[in-house]
């Protein structure tokens, strides 16, 4: 009995330390990938840090103060120099280039008026228009007319086409237009 245990194990034991040998195969691959992307973003922020730090290094002095473990920055005088030196003649153009920037900025102010104002008489002109279509298709819907536009200089001319159906009401109305007067009981009345 013991020796059948013991053979069951000697069988056993090659396969206990394959498996072991796979699962620290796969651990260590897996692993080595997490070290690879680990090593790429060390690489990455170290490049980005000696960029920053190059930058520093020609714009400022640095100096350290170990005394009190301390870093100043002090803006080097070759970059104070470029950025802070004005001539008298840079002077007198800086005042004509600030009245040339105040009168561009008020004649673009000028043009985003003229503009709105422009806009705003289009919306109005097309609304004008579209509520004129669609008085013209009542029209031509009830009694049939059909009808031309034409633009003639700055006057829009409406032509009338089959006016067959005109009833004696259109035909009367700009006649008798400011004789005709509704009563409250529906009647209509026609004063001379």
């Amino acid at each position: 009995m013991k020796n059948d245990i013991l053979n069951k194990i000697k069988k056993l034991m090659p396969l206990l330390v394959l498996s072991a040998i796979i699962t620290a195969l796969i651990y260590s691959i897996y692993y080595s990938s997490k070290l690879e992307e680990q090593i790429w973003e060390r690489d990455r922020t170290i490049q980005e840090l000696s960029f920053r730090s190059k930058l520093v290094e020609d714009y400022f002095d640095i100096k350290y103060n170990p005394a009190d473990s301390t870093t100043s920055y002090i803006l080097k005088d070759s970059i104070k120099n470029r950025f802070l030196t004005v001539k008298k003649e840079d002077v007198t153009n800086l005042d004509s280039i600030i009245k040339e920037f105040n009168s561009l900025v008020k004649e673009h102010n000028e043009i985003v008026d003229e503009h709105n104002s422009l806009v705003g008489k289009l919306n109005s002109l097309t609304n004008d228009k579209r509520n004129l279509e669609d008085v013209l298709g009542m029209i031509e819907k009830k009694y049939k007319i059909t009808y031309d536009i034409s633009e003639e200089s700055k006057t829009i001319r409406i032509s009338l086409k089959n006016t067959d159906m005109v009833d004696s009401a259109m035909v009367l109305l700009p006649f008798y237009r400011n004789k005709i007067e509704r009563k409250p009981n529906g009647l209509w009345i026609v004063t001379h």
